[in-house]
Formats: C-alpha cells, structure tokens, sequence
C-alpha cells in the first residue's frame, strides 16, 4: 500500500460521513515504511470548515475534499520542499473541540503541521496535555493490551532539571539562563522504569515513542507490532493497532481538553457583558516559590514570554505583572499570591486561545501543576 494518502484521500471524497473514513482507516493493517496516522487535537471557535475553504496563503493551497465532511488535500510548494496530502477534521462531542486526521510520512506531516497548522494561531488552538494525563492514558494503554502486547519505550525528549549549584548561583545574577536541560533519550525499558527515573530525576517529556511487542505463551515477537508517539502539544499517532490503541488514548485524553476549555470560557470582562469573573489559579504541588531562585526565574520565564507586551508591576518581595497578547488583543494580570500559587486574572479581553497558550507556556518552561478556578478562604 505505498500510495496511502492517495488512497485515503480517494476514500474521503466517496464518503458519506466520518464514520466510514474512521471505519477505512481502522481496516488498514500494512502502512508503508514511516508512515502513521497522526491525529492532531486543537480548538477552534467557529466553523472550521469554511474557515479552512477560505484559507489563502502563498505557502500552500487547500482544495475541500467532500462537501459531507471536513477534508481537504494540501499542497505545499516552498523552495526545499513539495509536498502533497489529504486530512479530515472530526468534531468531537464537545463543541469547538476537533481532532485532524491525516496519514502520510512523519516528515510530510511535520512540514504540514509547521507550515499550516501551527500558523493559525488564535484561531487555531493546539492542546496540550499535562505529564499526569499522559501518564494515566499510557498506564492505561499497557494494562489494556497486556495479555497480547508488551509495551517498550523507544525515545524520549526530555526536560530535566538542572543540580549545578553555580548554575543556581548565575541565574539568581539577573540572567536568563534556564533551569532545565533538554535533550533526547533512547531505551528499551518498560513504562514503570522510565515513569519511576522521570519522578526521582525530576524529568518530564515533552515527547514519547514507544512500541507494542506482540507475546503469545510468555514468548515476545523482537519485531514490533506497532509504533507510536505522543507529543504533550495534543498529538499521537501510531502505524498499526490504531483500532484497539487510539480509543483507549481517547477516553483519557480527551476530558481534560473539554474541561480545560469549559474552565477559560467566558474569563474576560467583554465576554461576559462586564460582569466580573473569578481569578484562576495554577496551584504547584510544592511550595516553590520559598526559593529566592525559583521566583527570580519565573519572572525571567514571563518576560520571555513571545508574541506579547508585559508590563511588570512588582518582582520583589512578590510578583505583580500584566501581559496583552499582541495576536488577539487579550489580557491577563499574573500574580504569585502565596509559595505554591500563581493567580491568572482576566481583564477586559481574555479569550480560550490566550489563556491556553499562556497555561501551556508556563506548565512547558516552568512547572505543571493544577489550574482551576480561584476559591477564596470565605468561600
């Protein structure tokens, strides 16, 4: 089957819904060397599909597909490379939450995903997913499928925290100098081992491949029977098994979106006809703003902050600043309110899009930790 994507897209344009797209895929069993089927999570406030029919762009060109669903192919005309492909977007059973389809090359893929998605920004919104709600979908995964499959972890691209006291010692000196190191990991050991080495070295992924082994009477086969990567940005994909896999990925990966969004909905003033809103709160499990270095390097993490103007009203003995996000007009008040607590206070327009990316921001170069909405101590 090494014409996959133009068979895919043949089958898009004869279908009647998106269930006999999903069902096609689901029958697929022989992918061409390198390539997956990669789903992609993301919000958007409108309707995508005529957002995406009007699209222009001197990078690319998008023709729709099938006026039944959502699928267009793309081709990408750049000096480097052409590329072509099909892709559909499934609406999921939560408004403004989609999920995009496409099987091609890793490679097309990722020049799809630079050169189109990723520039949509604020109307299109990639999701992210925390440590914790990947680790629950891949626990899940592996104790699903562990009377048939193995599960193995391939690669890994981590952030570790930094120990180098001299390091502690610059950053405290005004510079920007980050607290964690980056860089790409390949194993062979179980989920338990990476999850267990994560926790005491103080690592989390940014990405994550792993692989199903097929074991039958104790015995397991050497070659894989699937390949799969998750990428904390709301994306996975495998190249085989995607029937019994993704749905188990699915039903945990996709309630924290939808809560994540119900929670931004409606924070700014403008959106809610200027009644006020409640703050919201990241809540870290430690309390780690006790250390001088640990505030300090918050405050550097914000003023890097791209595609936004801050202001910064307090940085010492507590942490004051406003950000306007400059790509849609929306603004957020940041405060450090306590050693554990970073208080997101919505001001006249603060949109999903811009509360997303800020979260993300902060959880991907900070700290993970819990946001919900601000409960005082009366309440």
């Amino acid at each position: 089957m090494e014409n996959i994507s133009s068979i895919l897209e043949g089958k898009i344009i004869s279908a009647k819904n998106y269930e006999e797209i999903l069902d096609f895929i689901s029958f697929i069993t022989d992918f061409p060397p390198r390539h997956f089927i990669h789903i992609q999570y993301l919000y958007f406030n409108g309707e995508i599909n005529s957002y995406l029919a009007n699209l222009k762009s001197k990078d690319f060109q998008l023709s729709q597909l099938n006026p039944n669903v959502c699928a267009f192919n793309y081709h990408i005309n750049k000096k480097d490379y052409k590329i072509r492909g099909a892709f559909f977007v499934q609406p999921s059973t939560f408004s403004n939450l989609y999920a995009i389809y496409s099987i091609s090359s890793s490679y097309n893929w990722s020049i799809f995903h630079q050169i189109i998605l990723r520039r949509q920004y604020p109307r299109i919104v990639l999701l992210y997913w925390k440590q914790s709600e990947q680790t629950k979908a891949l626990k899940l995964v592996e104790e699903t499928l562990r009377h048939n499959y193995v599960l193995r972890v391939k690669k890994l691209s981590l952030k570790e925290k930094r120990e180098n006291e001299k390091e502690k010692v610059s950053l405290g000196a005004k510079t920007a100098k980050a607290k964690f190191d980056s860089y790409l990991e390949w194993t062979n050991k179980t989920l338990s081992q990476v999850l267990d080495e994560a926790k005491e070295r103080d690592q989390w992924f940014k990405k994550i491949t792993f692989q199903l082994f097929k074991k039958q009477n104790e015995i397991i086969f050497h070659i894989p029977s699937a390949i799969c990567k998750m990428s904390k940005f709301g994306y996975f994909s495998c190249n085989n098994l995607y029937p019994i896999i993704f749905p188990v990925v699915k039903k945990e990966l996709e309630p924290p979106l939808k809560d994540r969004i119900l929670l931004f909905k409606d924070r700014g003033l403008k959106e809610r006809n200027y009644k006020p809103s409640s703050a919201l709160t990241i809540i870290f499990e430690d309390e780690i703003f006790k250390n001088i270095d640990t505030f300090r390097y918050f405050s550097e993490i914000i003023k890097r902050y791209p595609n936004s103007t801050k202001a910064f009203f307090h940085t010492n003995p507590y942490f004051h600043a406003s950000i306007a996000d400059f790509l849609d007009g929306s603004s957020i008040d940041l405060w450090i309110s306590n050693y554990k607590t970073v208080l997101l206070v919505p001001q006249i327009r603060t949109s999903i899009s811009s509360l997303e990316r800020l979260v993300a921001y902060i959880f991907d170069n900070f700290h993970e930790g819990i946001v919900e909405q601000y409960q005082s101590e009366n309440e």
